[in-house]
């Protein structure tokens, strides 16, 4: 939240807002009178007041490790692997009630892309095609150098030789774990990668979960937890946050941070665009207050 006075009892929690167990029930949230609202437009209901508010997304402090040299932005050709929390689409339980997905576990880690894409060489005016290989953090295309852990994980799986052995113009998307990422709450000994997309450049989509499954194998990759692979979404955000509220499958002693659910073959929704979403464990947030 922005330092105003209207905030200021949030002085001493850095002006963010967390979950918190409040007289023995969780709480996601603060009720504010709408006098904060400018006074010089139109509200109406449903509308999202961020940006007249100044309210931002609370992002941490990336590790050195993970910042790297910027190459340029996160490619156009590609999409960003944020998901969208069910409790800001309700709707979409009702719209797609019935629906059979898949679900898998949510990593608490750093998200990472890497790609392979046929490019005119620009030394050969455009004459010749290259295949490019490039490593993304969420945000950015990195350059390759020492130390940099993104670039140390695509090495590691060698993603970039299995990605040419496929030939396709073709994205790798998934979490890096372990130390020095996130606190390494799933306690791994080594930075670990997982996949938890394929991403299709020819076709600007993701793959759905039959080849999903197909391309794990065949290119020899870790997948994020599979948890069920015939779930029927007939769910309240209700129901499916008490699902979400689990052990990881790493460790029974360790909160897992929620789950994915993605529907078997990929499509689109209205308020999603891709339709995919995340259900977040309310007692892994409790834990890791940030």
């Amino acid at each position: 939240m922005p330092e105003r006075p209207e905030f200021e009892f949030l002085r001493t929690k850095h002006f963010r807002i967390k979950t918190i167990r409040l007289r023995q029930q969780i709480s996601q949230g603060i009720i504010f009178p709408l006098d904060l609202l400018p006074v010089n437009q139109e509200w109406t209901e449903g509308q999202d007041v961020s940006d007249a508010l100044g309210i931002v997304k609370y992002e941490p402090p990336v590790p050195a490790q993970l910042a790297g040299k910027i190459k340029g932005l996160f490619p156009q050709f590609l999409v960003k692997s944020d998901q969208t929390r069910i409790q800001s689409v309700p709707s979409v339980l009702v719209r797609h009630k019935g629906l059979r997905c898949f679900v898998t576990e949510k990593r608490d880690g750093s998200s990472f892309t890497s790609f392979l894409r046929g490019e005119q060489d620009p030394n050969t005016n455009g004459m010749t095609m290259l295949r490019r290989f490039g490593v993304c953090s969420r945000n950015l295309e990195l350059k390759e150098e020492e130390g940099n852990a993104y670039w140390q994980v695509a090495r590691k799986y060698q993603v970039e030789e299995k990605l040419r052995s496929i030939g396709r113009n073709l994205a790798i998307q998934g979490e890096i774990l372990g130390p020095g990422i996130q606190g390494n709450k799933l306690q791994l000994p080594s930075v670990q990668l997982e996949v938890f997309d394929f991403f299709n450049i020819d076709t600007f989509s993701y793959v759905g979960y039959e080849e999903y499954c197909q391309l794990i194998k065949e290119l020899d990759l870790p997948s994020v937890p599979i948890l069920d692979d015939n779930f029927v979404l007939d769910h309240t955000v209700d129901s499916l946050v008490e699902y979400a509220t689990r052990k990881t499958v790493t460790s029974n002693k360790i909160w897992a941070e929620g789950v994915v659910i993605k529907p078997l073959t990929s499509m689109r929704d209205e308020d999603l665009g891709r339709f995919s979403f995340k259900v977040i464990n309310p007692e892994f947030l409790l834990e890791h207050k940030e």
